[in-house]
């Protein structure tokens, strides 16, 4: 299962945020050209996260942890349909 976490974070506080997703959740997102899909994005997001799982209990979990990140203010999530 793929999902996208797009997330709204306190300005000035995306490269934190970016940093911290990095360390704890790196190891769920999907790669693309070979790098984890994490970025600092334009619109009303800030950061997005794209995530491959097994169940959506994982999904659960890592909003979870996202969700108590200081500085994200907001999330909004997706599952890809294929």
């Amino acid at each position: 299962m793929l999902a996208l976490i797009l997330m709204k974070v306190k300005p000035g506080r995306e490269f934190e945020i970016i940093d911290k997703l990095r360390r704890e959740i790196e190891k769920y997102t999907f790669k693309v050209d070979n790098k984890p899909f994490i970025y600092e994005i334009t619109g009303p997001y800030d950061v997005v996260i794209g995530l491959r799982l097994e169940q959506i209990e994982d999904i659960r979990s890592i909003l979870s942890k996202v969700r108590e990140y200081d500085g994200v203010t907001e999330t909004s999530t997706s599952i890809l349909i294929t």
